[in-house]
């Protein structure tokens, strides 16, 4: 356990400093720590919450791309410290001239460009490590899903459609999405209110009724989503949700919503 949790480790560092679909298939294979040796597993689930950012001076050239000075002028202030990390972007805190308080997400430059190098290579070294126990077909089907969702996360504007429509079909008491900055939005860039909440080990330290409430809201606005709304948020990993403690759930993170059918 002592040789995988040294390799996870490598792992964590070098998928997370790439990013990209390399940082994605990372957090994907951290899913599967049923199968994987319990020391590899751990430090890749923290590619879920705790990758290492950017700076902000390499993440500035995007905004000066995607922004007309006339939406620049709407920005007070940036944070220059990103409050989230991820594997398409990260999440700087900002303040409108309006006052209002804002998360800023910001595409890593170049992302889209690497998608198909860098699923070829992490399909490489999945399968000589063997680390996932399904046959090749089985492997090729995955990681053609995971091209064809990861491309579709890298537009910002899909992102900000799916957060539309879950706002307005999905909505439900208890149930929080941020607001969109539509104005701000673009391909590169989503900005939305900025909406706090305490993660997932806060809401371990809950009350047991706290908790149930929260699991039974989980319970309904995924059921809410697939049977009438005719959706699903699918990438529903604890980092894209906020645990209140009176029992209300923040969601994040709209990159991947799926549209279901009725058969």
């Amino acid at each position: 356990d002592a040789h995988w949790a040294a390799v996870g480790e490598d792992w964590f560092r070098t998928l997370g400093e790439m990013k990209g679909a390399a940082m994605k298939l990372g957090q994907l294979a951290s899913q599967y720590a049923d199968v994987l040796p319990p020391g590899l597993a751990a430090p890749l689930a923290r590619l879920q919450k705790d990758a290492v950012a950017r700076p902000f001076s390499a993440m500035e050239p995007v905004l000066t791309a995607q922004w007309s000075s006339v939406q620049r002028a709407e920005v007070r202030r940036i944070c220059p410290e990103a409050v989230a990390a991820a594997s398409i972007g990260q999440v700087h805190r900002a303040t409108l001239i309006d006052g209002r308080e804002v998360a800023l997400k910001i595409r890593y430059p170049g992302v889209t460009d690497s998608v198909d190098e860098d699923i070829v290579t992490l399909g490489r070294l999945l399968r000589m490590g063997k680390l996932l126990a399904i046959d090749g077909p089985a492997l090729d089907a995955l990681l053609d899903e995971v091209r064809a969702r990861f491309r579709e996360e890298t537009d910002y504007r899909r992102e900000l459609d799916h957060l539309r429509r879950l706002r307005r079909e999905v909505a439900m008491a208890g149930v929080v999405y941020p607001a969109p900055v539509e104005s701000l939005c673009s391909e590169a860039v989503l900005v939305t209110e900025w909406t706090p909440a305490p993660d997932i080990l806060t809401a371990c330290d809950y009350p047991q009724t706290v908790r149930d409430r929260l699991g039974e809201r989980l319970l309904a606005w995924s059921l809410r989503q697939m049977l009438v709304a005719g959706v699903i948020h699918a990438d529903p990993h604890a980092g894209n949700f906020g645990f209140h403690a009176d029992g209300r759930l923040t969601v994040y993170d709209f990159g991947c919503v799926r549209q279901i059918s009725p058969e």
